[in-house]
């Protein structure tokens, strides 16, 4: 019997290509490396975690962010605890962390908010009458363990699992064209070609983009192109989003007094619904900030912001965080960000990505299919 195990596995193998090195797409590769899958591991920028990625609020999330939707936070909560164990080494916890609702214009109200922390299940304190005193017009809200994870940190773990594998990564690569017959053949932007038995594509925005060519039908997605100001501030390290509706994050980043800072509004330059996102947008240099006053946009930020937290009118500016990222479309009263895997044809695996801690939730089901 063990010496027809090594036989059954090769003959389960497979040769996948996983498209995007993001945190989904190291995910997927290295779990299914770990199932015996021969796994080519494809970026077109020059680094893996270059992308979305990188450039956003780096928040692991425990689902208290999506009182509107609970399937969501449900997600987040479910994969939290295996992102936080595998990568606890890169995640900062040493933070005061909390969730307020705005005193007007809130989606949800304090108790609604309330209700929703006590059905998600994760742990919380309840902060009803003494708010933290940088803190202004809100009504209430939780403390929670909610973290924030080092970007370059985490490259460099998931680095170490790359590097002890068999997987094959391929940097500063676009792949051009995907051709189905009884396998698939992809064609990269330097000339050459290759097959693979399966393709799970984890570009992110870009998950659409061979559809046309393989006979899926593309749905309209809304693709957003997103801003986050990194800060200065004189005060120690804190966690602070106001809800629900078009409010403030502050989180931190990096070294002591640095914060990132997002607004619902203002950090959102461009909105598109379509079934690809607009091609200038793939480069800083044609993207909406190559044309968008930045600085009033800070100011505006600023502005807004204030309103709740009074310290961020002492906000020194570092650098700004730009990348385009997808939502479903049309969720403006839920604001649902699942992670979605589908299997628009056999052995054509799509992800569209949600919330990070999500990733391990989506490689287990990869897992599972190319294991039924």
């Amino acid at each position: 019997m063990e010496l027809l195990f090594p036989s059954m596995v090769d003959h389960m193998s497979k040769y996948i290509a996983v498209i995007g090195a993001g945190i989904f797409g190291t995910s997927i590769a290295i779990r299914l490396h770990e199932d015996g899958h021969r796994v080519k591991l494809i970026e077109f920028h020059n680094d893996i975690l270059k992308g979305t990625s990188f450039n956003n609020t780096r928040r692991v999330h425990l689902g208290f962010h999506y009182p509107r939707d609970l399937s969501t936070a449900k997600q987040s909560f479910d994969g939290f605890e295996s992102f936080y164990k595998k990568y606890k080494e890169c995640i900062k916890t040493n933070f005061l962390n909390y969730y307020f609702i705005a005193k007007e214009n809130s989606k949800t109200s304090l108790p609604e908010y309330f209700e929703f922390c006590s059905r998600l299940g994760a742990p919380f304190e309840v902060i009803a009458k003494e708010l933290p005193a940088m803190t202004q017009n809100c009504e209430g809200g939780i403390k929670c363990p909610e973290y924030v994870y080092d970007c370059d940190q985490l490259r460099k773990l998931i680095y170490k699992e790359i590097n002890k594998s068999d997987i094959s990564l391929l940097l500063s690569t676009k792949v051009k064209s995907i051709k189905k017959s009884t396998d698939y053949r992809l064609s990269y932007d330097n000339d050459k070609d290759e097959v693979f038995d399966a393709v799970v594509n984890c570009s992110y925005y870009n998950i659409n983009q061979f559809n046309k060519s393989l006979g899926i039908q593309s749905e309209s997605t809304q693709y957003e192109y997103t801003i986050n100001f990194v800060i200065d501030l004189p005060i120690q390290h804190i966690g602070i989003t106001v809800m629900d509706g078009p409010f403030v994050t502050l989180l931190p980043f990096g070294k002591p007094g640095r914060f990132i800072l997002y607004h619902v509004k203002h950090s959102v330059l461009k909105t598109v619904i379509n079934a690809s996102p607009p091609t200038d947008w793939e480069t800083s240099k044609t993207s909406p900030t190559s044309y968008t006053e930045i600085n009033q946009i800070f100011a505006k930020t600023i502005e807004d912001s204030s309103y709740f937290l009074p310290i961020l009118k002492k906000a020194t500016f570092v650098k700004l965080l730009e990348s385009p990222r997808m939502v479903l479309a049309n969720k403006e009263e839920t604001d649902a960000r699942p992670s979605i895997m589908n299997v628009p044809i056999k052995n054509y695996l799509t992800v569209f990505s949600g919330k990070v801690d999500h990733c391990f939730t989506v490689s287990n089901k990869i897992s599972n299919y190319f294991s039924s």
